[in-house]
């Protein structure tokens, strides 16, 4: 894959995330040039922020909920919008909490919910990042949903969250970082999963008995080698209890 790292322009984690299983698909960057009727009546600062986290004209991202796009499509989308940003469909391998301040990231450390230790810095905040994968009941499935006291929102199936690599509408870069210099390919295996309590508690969605989906299992032929016989969690573990008020 040497060749194709080369042609990336901003995002090296392209072949990371695809390798690994995410769907991900192009958001606009400082290649796409903003419309001037795009949200007018926002300050110049606003809209390119809102800008950099829209999806690409012409791509139709709800096919890519639960289906990867081909190599061959990213390829194609990197050519057609060069610079550009990258977005990561959640609730099909990866779950989100977006922590949109300084206070709801300490919420969040404060034990609230289970804290992950894989999760991508942004300008306000943190998206902190969980595995889909149950040891008891299989693929977690919620939708999104939004706290706006808190300013943190869920990204669940549905949803999608700004990639790792990325640039921010101010210039910065969303920065990933995990426990022992983890890969976004080992998250699965490896991050803890928001439990019946966390959804709960915060109003992400619901929590259905079900079995993984079919497009979860062929997505194993482009999933790195499990470590050991059994997957093993990071963070400490949560006692039941129940949800905070």
């Amino acid at each position: 894959m040497a060749e194709e790292k080369d042609i990336h322009s901003a995002i090296p984690r392209i072949v990371e995330l695809w390798e690994a299983g995410f769907s991900i698909f192009p958001l606009n960057g400082a290649g796409q040039p903003i419309p001037q009727n795009f949200e007018p009546d926002k300050g110049d600062m606003d809209r390119r922020i809102a800008w950099y986290k829209r999806p690409c004209a012409g791509v139709q991202w709800g096919q890519y909920r639960r289906d990867p796009a081909s190599w061959e499509q990213i390829e194609a989308w990197q050519k057609q919008y060069p610079k550009c940003n990258w977005a990561i469909a959640t609730g099909l391998k990866v779950m989100a909490v977006d922590c949109d301040s300084p206070d709801s990231i300490q919420w969040v450390e404060q034990g609230n919910i289970q804290r992950s230790p894989f999760y991508v810095n942004t300008a306000n905040g943190r998206h902190y990042l969980y595995s889909t994968q149950h040891s008891e009941t299989g693929v977690i499935e919620a939708g999104n949903s939004v706290d706006t006291e808190r300013k943190i929102d869920f990204r669940g199936a549905g949803g999608y969250i700004v990639a790792p690599g990325s640039i921010h509408g101010s210039g910065m870069v969303y920065e990933y970082s995990a426990p022992d210099g983890m890969s976004l390919a080992e998250l699965w295996d490896h991050a803890p999963s928001l439990t019946k309590v966390d959804l709960a508690g915060g109003g992400g969605g619901r929590w259905p008995q079900q079995q993984p989906r079919a497009s979860d299992r062929t997505m194993g032929a482009r999933e790195p080698a499990r470590r050991g016989n059994h997957r093993q969690s990071i963070g400490r573990e949560r006692s039941q209890q129940s949800p905070a008020a």
